[in-house]
């Protein structure tokens, strides 16, 4: 077991949901009782995210276990230059959906928000909810 903090800082998105899942449990087994997990993960309201976000919103309304997974990403970039950097699955999360994965895990939640990115460049923010974080204690 780990006595020290677990920081998981914009990896999350990447993983499918059962990989999440698989992540946070493994998590939980290496931290020691009362040790802290930290992640950051990217929200579906950054800028590049910006055609996705009604339907992210449409999709959690509708009651959608994962309603941030994008198999396609590249067709909601305006912006096609940048398509060479932009991986084709992602799958954002706000803080709702980071707390409950976090606490199906086995997981005590300390503090989950989204984290307003006033240093992040102006073709990345949106609003103000460009990312989430938590803290998580076992």
């Amino acid at each position: 077991t780990c006595a020290l903090p677990i920081l998981a800082a914009r990896v999350l998105q990447y993983l499918t949901p059962t990989e999440i899942i698989e992540t946070l449990k493994k998590i939980k087994l290496w931290l020691k009782p009362g040790g802290k997990l930290f992640v950051i993960t990217k929200t579906p309201h950054i800028k590049l995210l910006k055609n996705f976000a009604p339907i992210y919103k449409k999709n959690k309304e509708n009651g959608a276990r994962w309603p941030g997974v994008i198999n396609n990403l590249h067709e909601y970039c305006d912006d096609k230059s940048i398509l060479h950097i932009v991986p084709t699955y992602i799958n954002v999360l706000d803080p709702d959906l980071l707390a409950r994965s976090c606490f199906e895990c086995g997981l005590t939640i300390e503090k989950c928000s989204f984290i307003n990115r006033n240093d992040f460049p102006e073709d990345i923010k949106l609003h103000g909810k460009e990312e989430a974080g938590l803290i998580a204690i076992k």
